[in-house]
């Protein structure tokens, strides 16, 4: 009797045991996630890092990478009014220490060894980061005193067009405007900007170094600084896509007389064409 009992309880419990099995999924299959960084990052652990988003951008479209810096960062930013250069100076170090990347290349002046970021507009950039310290490992031994990266979002291969005029006027003659068109498909991605800026610079002001101290007007101090941008990106497949970015840039400027001086008749003239050819392979998801 004992063993009869024992028998059904055993049957009735590996019945249940085996309906259950049969109704529960002992397996769950999760997405795969993928966890990159971006190799600038890699070696800046410790460092301070600023990041300056497109919305800030956005918000002043028309400024200089130095006006921006200036405003959204504890870095130095040492300039010459309107019209003259403007470069950074971090943790202590002279220009020449501090970089500039776009699209993963130093831009800085190969007989200066340094950038001009009054020459550089804010809003070629999507996004901008600062690096405050030593990057050497990754962009060069010039980047003792902070990097700056100029950044722009991947492209989502998706069909879509943007459009953004900017126009703006201020004092003592300056003209300021821009014009950015992005399209995407499928297969290709192209963002075209084009820029103007342009000032007088007459103010007035009063010159302490004669001896009735009068107010003059400046004089041969008007500049003009013009270009385009133009990045091409082409989906080969899944995991392949071709990269060009053509940077060709105009800066006209005259150079005034100093407070001595009546008249100057100088000027100086940069242009730069900066062209990068990349190739990026995807990895589970990621560049």
């Amino acid at each position: 009797m004992k063993i009869s009992i024992f028998l059904v309880a055993f049957g009735s419990l590996l019945c249940v045991s085996a309906k259950s099995s049969a109704q529960t999924v002992d397996t769950v299959q999760l997405k795969v996630i993928a966890i990159s960084e971006d190799r600038s990052m890699v070696f800046s652990k410790g460092n301070f890092i600023s990041v300056i988003d497109s919305s800030s951008v956005a918000s002043s479209p028309h400024q200089s990478i130095a006006e921006l810096l200036s405003a959204n960062s504890s870095s130095f930013i040492k300039t010459y009014s309107f019209g003259g250069s403007a470069t950074i100076s971090s943790k202590g170090t002279e220009a020449r220490h501090n970089v500039v990347l776009w699209n993963g290349f130093n831009i800085n002046s190969s007989s200066l060894g340094l950038s001009d970021l009054s020459l550089i507009p804010s809003f070629i950039s999507d996004e901008i980061t600062l690096l405050h310290g030593g990057s050497g490992p990754v962009n060069g031994n010039s980047a003792l005193g902070s990097t700056i990266i100029l950044g722009n979002t991947d492209p989502e291969f998706l069909k879509k067009n943007r459009i953004r005029v900017n126009i703006e006027t201020r004092s003592f003659g300056k003209y300021l405007g821009s014009f950015m068109y992005k399209t995407e498909n499928k297969y290709a991605s192209s963002k075209t900007i084009l820029f103007y800026n342009q000032a007088e610079n007459n103010f007035e002001f009063v010159n302490f170094t004669h001896r009735e101290k009068p107010v003059v007007k400046q004089k041969n101090a008007s500049y003009k600084n013009y270009g385009i941008l133009q990045n091409l990106d082409f989906k080969l497949n899944q995991k392949n896509i071709l990269s060009l970015g053509l940077w060709y840039q105009v800066y006209d400027r005259e150079l005034p007389p100093i407070m001595t001086s009546e008249h100057s008749y100088a000027s100086q003239r940069d242009s730069n064409l900066r062209v990068t050819l990349g190739y990026k392979i995807i990895l589970q998801g990621q560049y």
